[in-house]
C-alpha cells in the first residue's frame, strides 16, 4: 500500500531517519535484535519513533532526530522542547527492562558524558554525584542538575541520587554522522548479501515506506520473506569446500617465500608482543627499516597460530597485487567472493588472523598502486564490519617499511580510525642474537660490520658467505650483496654452470623490475634454463613462488638497481637518466638511490660532491631526493675536509641553509667546531641566536673545549636570552669538568 501523507510518512521521509531504521532492520536480519517496531500504539507510542528489542527481553525506545533546526548540536532546552525528558521518564517507569535513547547525527556531549559515567558507576550514588558529576566540566554538572530538577530527583538525598543514577544507566545517546551511518549500512549489506548494496538498500527503503508495517513487530522472518520475494540472496559459504584449500595454498605460498638465516626460526621480542596484542583482539601495523626482519616477526606469528590452532591467512602483496575491487581480486586468488567474507565463514567461532605483508610494495605497482591501496582499504573496512558482528574478532596484521608508513598519505588512509590498531616497530637484532648465528668469530668483526649484521637481511647474506671470504672492508649492504655475487660466480664455475647465464638471469630480473615497477618477474618472461634456475634457488639468491620469480629479499634487488644507476653515472649518462624523471622519482626508488649515493661516496668523494652539486641545482629532481643526498652526508662519522667545505658553502645559500642545519649539522660536533673557527657562529649570534643555541643544545652535554669557550663568551654575558638554559640539563653524570664549571657559573648568574 502507498504510505499516508504527513504523520508517520513525514517522520520517516527524512534520510537519516530512514537510514537508522534500515540499520536496525539489518541487525534483526543478523539476529542481533529480535524485532523492530515503528510507531507503536498506546503507551508504547509516547516519545518513541522506534522500538528495538533484543533476544533477552530488553527493549529500547528510540527517538530519532536527524536535525535540530539550524543548530549543529543538542542542548537541554532543545531536547526539552521536544518533551523528551518527561516522556523518557514515563517509559523508564513502566519496566526496568526498558531503556531509551536519542539517535542523531548531531552531538550532545554532556548527555553522553553523564550516561557513560552512570554506567561506569558501581551503584554508589554519592560517589557518582560528588566525583563523576560535580568535578566534571563541559556542561555536565549543569545538564545533570537541570534534568534532575525537571524530573523531581532530589540531588541532596541519597534516595534521589540513587533514582537519578538508576535512570541515567538506562539512557543512551547514539550519535552517527550521516556519512558514517551510510557507510555502516553499506558495509553490513555487503557482508550479508550477494547483490550490490545500492539494490538491497533501495529494497529495504521500499519495505519501510510502502508496506503496512507501522505498529507491527518486524522480525527476521518478515524480512527474510520480503527479501526472498524481491530476489535478494544471502551470502553463505559455510559449506563451501573450495575455501579451506585456497587458504592453505596461499599460506604455503607465503611460507615458501620466507628465507631464514638459521635452521631454527629466531623468536623476536616483537613477535611475543604482537601475539599478546592479537590475543586481545587488536590489529597491528608492523613496520621497520628495510631488512629489519618484519617478515621474520610475521613468521613467528604464524608459528603461534599453528601451535594454538588459530585460523590464519597470509598474503605477500608483492606477489598478489590487489586489483579492481576486493571481490575481483579475491576471485583471482581462487575465492568465490571477497576473501574477507570467505575467511569469516571458516573462522566464525574462533579468533583469527589475516596478514598482509609488504604493503610498501604497492608503491612499486606504478599505475596500479592507487587501485591496490584502495582495495586494501576496502578489505580492512569489510573485516572491520565483520568484527562488529563477530564474538571472536579477526586481527589484521599489516606489514610495511617505516618510511613508507610515515610518508605515504595513501597508505595512511588504510588505517581507518574505528579499528583498534597498534603499532609494532621491528628494531635491529641485538648483538647476542647475531652472535648466536655467527658463533665465536663475531668477536673478531669490526664494530661497523657487527652493526651491519644486526639487520636480518644482511645476516641472511652473511650466512651464505664462505668462511674463506675476506670481509674486513665490508661496511654497507651493497658490499655484502656483491661479495655474495662474486662467490656465486665462483661456485657456478666450479659446478660447470655458465656464469654468463647466471649474470644474464640477474640482469633480466633487475631490468624487468626497473621497467615495470615490480618486485618480481613471471617465469614465462625469464630466459633461463632449469639448471641455472635450480642453482640460484638452492643458493638462496632467488625464490620461485608458483610461476613468479623474485630475489629472496627486496634489499638485494635494491642493491642491483643501485648498481645500474652507478654504471649509468660512470657512463656519463644525464642525471635525469640516472635518478629518473619527475614521475619516476617516487619513494619506491628512494632506498636504491640512497645505496647509489653511498656507493659513489665510498668510491670517490669528488665525484660524489660533483653529483651533489648537479642534484641540488637541478629543477628536474624532487626536493626529497635532494634531501636524501644530504642524509647520506649526515651519516658520515668523520667527514673529510672536502665534505666539510661543501656543507659550509651550502650554508651561504639561503635556499638550503635551514635544511642543511637540520639534516647535517645538528648534533655533529665537527661541523659546529668548524663554524666557530670560521667565525660564522659569531655572525649568526647577531642575527639568529636561536639557531646557534639550538645547535649547541643538540650536542649537550658532549662539548669540547673550543665549544665551551664559545658558550662561555655568550651565555654568561647574554642575560636577556634565557634560551641558553636548553644546553644546561640537570644530569651532571656525563659533564666534563670544564662544562660543569660553566654550568655552575651560568646558574649563579641566572
Amino acid at each position: 500500500m502507498s504510505y499516508e501523507k504527513g504523520g508517520r510518512a513525514d517522520k520517516f521521509g527524512n534520510k537519516f531517519e530512514n537510514n537508522w531504521v534500515i540499520k536496525n532492520l539489518l541487525d534483526v536480519i543478523l539476529e542481533k535484535k529480535a524485532y523492530v517496531q515503528l510507531e507503536a500504539l498506546g503507551e508504547d507510542e509516547a516519545g518513541v519513533d522506534i522500538w528495538v528489542a533484543d533476544n533477552h527481553g530488553k527493549k529500547e525506545a528510540q527517538q530519532c532526530k536527524g536535525r535540530n533546526g539550524t543548530d549543529d548540536h543538542w542542548t537541554y532546552s532543545s531536547v526539552n522542547k521536544k518533551g523528551l525528558w518527561n516522556t523518557w521518564k514515563k517509559q523508564l517507569d513502566r519496566d526496568e527492562n526498558i531503556c531509551v535513547s536519542l539517535v542523531s547525527p548531531l552531538s550532545f556531549i554532556p548527555l553522553e558524558g553523564i550516561c557513560q559515567r552512570a554506567r561506569n558507576n558501581d551503584n554508589n550514588p554519592f560517589d557518582f554525584y560528588n566525583t563523576q558529576i560535580l568535578k566534571s566540566g563541559g556542561g555536565i554538572k549543569t545538564l545533570f542538575n537541570n534534568i534532575c530538577s525537571l524530573l523531581h530527583f532530589d540531588t541532596k538525598t541519597e534516595l534521589g541520587l540513587y533514582d537519578a543514577l538508576k535512570y541515567f544507566k538506562r539512557i543512551f545517546y547514539r550519535q552517527y554522522p550521516d556519512s558514517e551511518l551510510q557507510q555502516l549500512i553499506d558495509d553490513k549489506i555487503s557482508m550479508i548479501f550477494i547483490e550490490d548494496s545500492k539494490i538491497v538498500y533501495s529494497i529495504l527503503l521500499k519495505f519501510i515506506l510502502t508496506n503496512d508495517i507501522y505498529g507491527k513487530k518486524v522480525t527476521a522472518y518478515d524480512l527474510n520473506s520480503y527479501l526472498i520475494k524481491n530476489n535478494i540472496h544471502y551470502r553463505s559459504f559455510a559449506n563451501d569446500t573450495r575455501i579451506t584449500p585456497i587458504i592453505k595454498n596461499l599460506n604455503i605460498e607465503y611460507d615458501d617465500a620466507f628465507n631464514s638465516f638459521s635452521k631454527e626460526l629466531l623468536l623476536r621480542n616483537e613477535s611475543s608482543h604482537c601475539w599478546n596484542l592479537i590475543q586481545q583482539g587488536k590489529s597491528i601495523i608492523i613496520h621497520g627499516q628495510a631488512g629489519a626482519g618484519k617478515s621474520g616477526v610475521t613468521a613467528n606469528i604464524i608459528d603461534f597460530c599453528k601451535k594454538e590452532a588459530v585460523p590464519y591467512l597470509a598474503i605477500k602483496l608483492d606477489k598478489r597485487i590487489p586489483s579492481d575491487n576486493t571481490k575481483v581480486w579475491s576471485k583471482s586468488l581462487g575465492f568465490p567472493d571477497s576473501l574477507s567474507y570467505c575467511f569469516d565463514s571458516v573462522s566464525k567461532d574462533k579468533h583469527a588472523v589475516v596478514i598482509l605483508d609488504q604493503l610498501d610494495a604497492l608503491r612499486w605497482a606504478l599505475s596500479e598502486s592507487a587501485t591496490a591501496i584502495t582495495v586494501c582499504t576496502q578489505l580492512v573496512r569489510e573485516i572491520n564490519a565483520l568484527n562488529n558482528e563477530r564474538e571472536n574478532t579477526i586481527s589484521l596484521v599489516l606489514v610495511c617499511r617505516s618510511y613508507d608508513l610515515q610518508t605515504d598519505s595513501e597508505i595512511k588512509k588504510i588505517f581507518i580510525d574505528n579499528i583498534n590498531w597498534e603499532e609494532c616497530k621491528v628494531e635491529l637484532l641485538e648483538n647476542q642474537d647475531v652472535k648466536k648465528i655467527i658463533g665465536p668469530s663475531f668477536n673478531n668483526l669490526s664494530p661497523k660490520l657487527c652493526n651491519l649484521l644486526r639487520v636480518p637481511s644482511n645476516l641472511y647474506i652473511w650466512t651464505k658467505l664462505d668462511s674463506t671470504q675476506n670481509t674486513e672492508n665490508i661496511k654497507a649492504t651493497y658490499q655484502l650483496v656483491f661479495k655474495w655475487k662474486e662467490q656465486l660466480e665462483k661456485k657456478a664455475k666450479t659446478n660447470h654452470i655458465d656464469i654468463k647465464l647466471v649474470n644474464n638471469t640477474i640482469n633480466q630480473i633487475v631490468s624487468f623490475c626497473a621497467d615495470k615497477g615490480k618486485l618480481s618477474i613471471p617465469l614465462a618472461l625469464l630466459d633461463i634454463d632449469e639448471l641455472t634456475k635450480t642453482f640460484l634457488i638452492s643458493n638462496g639468491l632467488i625464490n620461485q613462488s608458483g610461476n613468479i620469480i623474485s630475489f629472496t629479499h627486496q634489499s638485494i634487488l635494491d642493491c642491483f638497481l643501485a648498481k645500474q644507476m652507478f654504471i649509468k653515472y660512470y657512463s656519463n649518462k644525464p642525471l635525469i637518466d640516472i635518478i629518473g624523471s619527475l614521475e619516476q622519482q617516487k619513494i619506491s626508488r628512494r632506498y636504491q638511490t640512497q645505496i647509489f649515493f653511498q656507493q659513489l661516496l665510498d668510491c670517490d668523494n669528488e665525484m660524489f660532491l660533483d653529483l651533489g652539486s648537479q642534484l641540488l641545482n637541478s629543477s628536474n629532481i624532487r626536493y626529497n631526493f635532494k634531501c636524501l643526498f644530504l642524509e647520506v652526508i649526515a651519516q658520515i662519522q668523520t667527514p673529510e675536509e672536502c665534505i666539510i667545505e661543501f656543507i659550509l658553502e651550502l650554508l651561504s645559500n639561503a635556499e638550503w641553509k635551514k635544511t642543511v642545519i637540520n639534516a647535517v649539522i645538528n648534533g655533529k660536533s665537527i661541523y659546529i667546531t668548524q663554524l666557530i673557527e670560521d667565525g660564522i657562529l659569531d655572525l649568526w649570534m647577531k642575527d639568529t641566536p636561536e639557531i646557534v643555541i639550538g645547535l649547541f643544545a643538540s650536542l649537550s652535554p658532549n662539548y669540547d673545549k673550543r665549544q665551551i669557550q664559545f658558550m662561555k663568551k655568550y651565555c654568561l654575558s647574554d642575560k636577556n636570552n634565557p634560551n641558553w638554559s636548553r644546553c644546561f640539563y640537570d644530569n651532571i653524570i656525563k659533564d666534563s669538568d670544564d662544562f660543569f664549571d660553566l654550568k655552575i657559573e651560568y646558574y649563579k648568574m641566572n
